[in-house]
Parts: C-alpha cells; structure tokens; sequence
C-alpha cells in the first residue's frame, strides 16, 4: 500500500485479522520507539543517539575526526576568547607533541589546536598556528581542511588537499576526502565534488555511509536526481544500506522540489527497511505538504504527532505557522501559535516574522503592536521580525508606527538591512515624501560603505 493511502484517515483495513484504520498502519512504526537523530552532513559528522528507557547508545555510523575531538574536548567547555586560545595552543606545543604526536600515537590533536586553527585562518595568520614543532600529519591536515571549508576557503583547502600526498602517512583518507566533498557541494561546486568522489573510488578509499548522505544532500539541493539514483545504485552495488540520515536526506530534497510521489516513496523506503521516521522525517512532510497546499495530508501527520504525544518542536510550529500563514489561513496559524505556547515552547523570531508578515500581507494590522509586545516579552526581536513589522505597517499607511519601529530597531542595537531601508523608502516615496526618501538612501548608501 502506498503512503497516500495510508494518509488517507478512515479507510479500514485489516491487520492480523482485526481491523484498525490505515492511517495507523501508515504511522505504526512512527512510534515503536523513540529515536532523536541529529544529522551533521558537514563534516563527516553522524550521531544518532537512542533513547531506551533513559539509556543512550552511540549509532554505529562513521565516526570522524571532528567527532572525536568533539568528546575529547566534552571537560574542557569553559569559555575562551580567541586571542587566549591561540596563547594556550602556543604554549603548549611541547604537550601536544608529547601527547598527540608521539611515534605511534593515534590520538588527535586536542581541541584546542581546531580552535587555534579557526581564529589564525579568520586572522589569515594560519600558518604561524602550524610553525614551531608540529610535524605533518593526517589529522592536522584533516582538520586544517575542516577549518578552511568552514571559513568559505576552498581555494585554499584544495591546496592543503594536495599537499597532503607530499608527506609520508597522509594520503588523503576517507574523512579528508568527504569533507572536501561537503565543501564543494556547500559553494555549489558539485562537478568538482563528483571528481573528488570518482577519484576516491579510484584511489581505493572507500566511501562511508557519510560521504554517500553529503553527496545526495549536495545533489538534491541543485535538482540533480539523476546523480541521485546513481549513487543509490552505488550504494546497493557496495553493500551500502541506507540509513535513517539517507532517507530523511532523500525526503528533503524530494520535498524541497515538490516532487511528492518520490519523497513518498523515500518514505515508504524508510518504513519497509525497518527504519523508524523521527522529527526530522515528520517536518519533512508537514512542510512538502503545506507548500504543495496539500493541507489534509499536512494535518493527518500534525495530528499523528499530537495522537501519539510525538515532541512537536519550535521547528514543527514554525513549519506550520509558516504555511497557514502564506496561505491566508490566520485562523489555523492562531491556532498553532496559540498551541505551541500552551505546549510551554518559546517561540524565537522565525515564529514572529511569519506571523507578522501574514498579518501584514493580509490585513490584520490591528493585530501588529499585540505581537510585538510579545517579541519584547519573549526577547525575539532581530532584522527580520522588525522588517515584518515595519512592512506591516506601511501597508497600513501607518507612517507613525513604522517611524516608531525603526527608532526602536536601532535604540535596540537591531541593525537594518537592505531591506529595511528599502521598505521605507518605498513608503515615502509613494506619498510623495520625497525628502525623506532620500534621506533614508543617503543614510543606507553611508551604511553600506
């Protein structure tokens, strides 16, 4: 049966001879138990920890660098400013030799030496981080790439990549190769991140489970599907099974193209192999739903989550406070804004924005200053909830409040953007307040330099 049948509510069907509706056939394995997934493609980073009556266990996907060093640093989270971590990494170069670097040693730079990293690359001072005593190796270079992809520096983590194969024991290994991967397909370079793959593989170095998730994410995110069932094809080809991670991937970016029938079938692929949909799948579907306007399929899995107490987070309300909002249902977006209070979340600015730029483009104007108190209530004010609300009012013509607004934007350290001045330049400038309006594109022109 397909998932559109299952989401179908009221259908009966028949189950080891009794009879339940399809709709809890479809969900049954949505609450077999409760698993969290927390998914870093960048990185080579996977953790999926389950929670069994208070337990937790560590997913048995690849482990990388960065994850390790995450765990060695787990005691020493006190905060430091940059200029001391980069005097604590210099001092102590004699420890991190003896302890990190010792003949046979497989241990990782602490985390501290990432840190150093981080901050001499912002100062383009990194290579006095890499000076004194710290000879090459496989995890130095690992990390430094981790940084520089990190800091938008591509260039400079392809030459680090390749100098790497000048130095005895770091030829590239699998988590170098996927966080170059993870770079390229994050600047859109995905025929270079296809090369370094294609190379991979013809260097011998396997590709795990992370660097298969980081491709397809990479891939979907640019509509390139046909590269997708490549690599699905690949993966099966190596004896690779898809994971929790894969599919929510795959259900992503189905969703992000509006492509539904694939993302149900992704879907079907993520109950039929025994896998169990978390928050991330839920979401994944209430927003692929809410944006195809598909609103009874969106509502079936929203009251899923409420039947079985399945944790309907910040994210879940804002998805849907979203699309009703877009949708010119104020009535539902009231509803889950109102629900997602009583449930004890806060809401942050993304709730805030979507509520007022709905109120805004649709008319209820009186409603503007009862949200905003709340924003002041729940300290959730940013550019974009003072640019709905500025937008709010200038489609009210309400020139004293959005004056008033952007008075308080700034007394708050709020700074405007592009946006905001744009919004009320444009309001001046059709009531003929043309002194203003250019007042207010000196001031964004004085800004911008």
């Amino acid at each position: 049966m397909e998932l559109a049948a299952f989401l179908q509510p009221g259908t009966e069907i028949h189950c080891y001879g009794r009879g339940i509706s399809a709709f809890d056939v479809g969900m049954r394995r949505f609450i077999s138990g409760d698993v969290i997934s927390n998914t870093l493609l960048g990185y080579g980073l996977c953790i999926c920890r389950e929670r069994r009556r208070g337990g937790s266990v560590r997913c048995g996907s690849e482990e990388t660098p960065n994850s390790i060093l995450q765990e060695a640093g787990s005691k020493r989270r006190a905060a430091r400013t940059a200029d001391t971590v980069v005097m604590r990494i210099e001092r102590s170069n004699e420890a991190t030799e003896r302890r990190a670097l010792a003949k046979g040693s497989k241990r990782l730079y602490p985390r501290a030496l990432l840190e150093s990293l981080d901050v001499r690359i912002k100062q383009n001072e990194w290579e006095s981080a890499l000076r004194d005593k710290l000879r090459p190796t496989l995890e130095i270079f690992t990390a430094l790439i981790t940084v520089f992809t990190k800091s938008n520096l591509l260039k400079k983590a392809f030459e680090v990549f390749e100098q790497m194969r000048l130095f005895d024991g770091c030829l590239p290994d699998k988590y170098a190769y996927t966080t170059m991967i993870k770079g390229c397909c994050d600047a859109g370079l995905y025929d270079q991140a296809k090369k370094l793959f294609n190379e991979m593989m013809r260097e011998g170095v396997e590709p795990t489970i992370v660097t298969y998730n980081t491709l397809i994410f990479g891939y979907g995110k640019a509509g390139l599907f046909a590269e997708i069932e490549y690599l699905l094809s690949l993966m099966e080809a190596n004896g690779i099974t898809p994971d929790t991670i894969t599919w929510n991937t795959l259900i992503r970016v189905f969703g992000l193209h509006n492509r539904i029938p694939e993302m149900e079938q992704a879907y079907e692929g993520l109950l039929a192999q025994g896998l169990m949909a978390d928050e991330v799948t839920l979401n994944s579907l209430i927003g692929t739903y809410g944006r195809a306007g598909l609103y009874g399929k969106m509502e079936c899995v929203t009251d899923f989550m409420r039947r079985y107490s399945y944790p309907m987070t910040t994210v879940t309300y804002n998805i849907i406070i979203e699309i009703y909002g877009k949708a010119r249902k104020i009535e539902q977006m009231d509803t889950a804004f109102k629900r997602m209070k009583a449930q004890g979340l806060k809401p942050n600015c993304i709730t805030f924005s979507s509520i007022l730029s709905a109120y805004g483009k649709h008319g209820e104007w009186h409603k503007i200053e009862k949200i905003m108190r709340q924003v002041r209530h729940y300290n959730a004010a940013d550019t974009a909830v003072y640019n709905a609300a500025i937008d709010a009012h200038r489609r009210a013509l309400d020139f004293e409040a959005m004056e008033k607004l952007f008075e308080e934007m700034k007394m708050e350290g709020v700074a405007p953007d592009g946006i905001t001045y744009t919004t009320l330049i444009e309001a001046y400038g059709r009531v003929r307040k043309l002194q203003k309006a250019r007042e207010l594109q000196e001031e964004w022109d004085a800004l911008k330099k």
